[in-house]
């Protein structure tokens, strides 16, 4: 009867219990913001809401965003605990900005050795190393590099297939370069003529030092897998000698 219907309940006087048309209020918690609003449960959108049957907003009892970090990507976003799921990590105190998740992880393999190393992509040196984001080392999914002909010279490197096409060089898959498999040229090559116009001159050297500043692999003149000072100092030498 209505005279029953106390306090903290509402009376429909044509009302039946079968089916039941009550619908309970509850708290609905942002989990980005941590604001709470009491509403029925359709009303509290499960996407960025949580919804809790016969509590209360006063005082505020919803959980407390943090930083949700996406170990693949590095990405932040705010969350509560519960929202931040397998793949990430959550700190308590956390806001993101700025972003405070570690960079990236990813696959660093070396194009000289083929070795794989999870790291970030500024830890993975680009001169003798190529880096893919959310890959795994395990197993080492790194191309295998082989023998790299340049074919002007002759000479031989070991370097990724990519690589080598970069460099305009005949890749030879599953080949070394002890003993080296690569063709002498017919006419003896120039070191000092970089940029092959048939002789060795200022351009040459204009050339080999955009290549070095640009990081490309062309500038790696001394064959070492890296690109470093030595290079310049071991180019000069041999535009000093200048062609024979």
């Amino acid at each position: 009867t209505q005279s029953r219907c106390t306090a903290g309940s509402t009376w429909t006087p044509t009302g039946t219990c079968s089916p039941n048309p009550c619908t309970a209020i509850g708290r609905c918690c942002n989990v980005v913001t941590g604001t709470c609003a009491l509403s029925l449960q359709p009303a509290c959108a499960p996407a960025a809401h949580d919804w809790t049957a016969g509590t209360t907003c006063t005082p505020n009892t919803c959980p407390t965003p943090g930083a949700c970090c996406n170990i693949a990507a590095g990405t932040c976003r705010r969350f509560t605990q519960t929202r931040c799921t397998a793949g990430n990590t959550w700190t308590s105190t956390g806001v993101c900005a700025p972003n405070p998740c570690p960079p990236a992880q990813g696959r660093c393999c070396n194009v000289v050795t083929g070795t794989c190393a999870l790291s970030s992509q500024t830890n993975c040196a680009p001169a003798a190393h190529d880096w893919s984001p959310g890959s795994t080392c395990t197993p080492n999914t790194c191309p295998a590099p082989a023998a790299c002909c340049n074919i002007a010279a002759g000479t031989c490197r070991r370097l990724t297939q990519s690589r080598c096409l970069a460099l305009a060089g005949n890749w030879l898959s599953g080949l070394t370069c002890t003993p080296s498999p690569c063709p002498l040229p017919l006419v003896g090559a120039c070191p000092a003529d970089f940029n092959h116009s048939g002789r060795a001159d200022i351009l040459d050297v204009q050339d080999f030092l955009n290549a070095w500043f640009a990081l490309a692999p062309s500038a790696d003149f001394n064959g070492s897998g890296e690109i470093t000072p030595i290079d310049i100092f071991d180019f000069l030498n041999a535009w000093l000698s200048g062609c024979q």
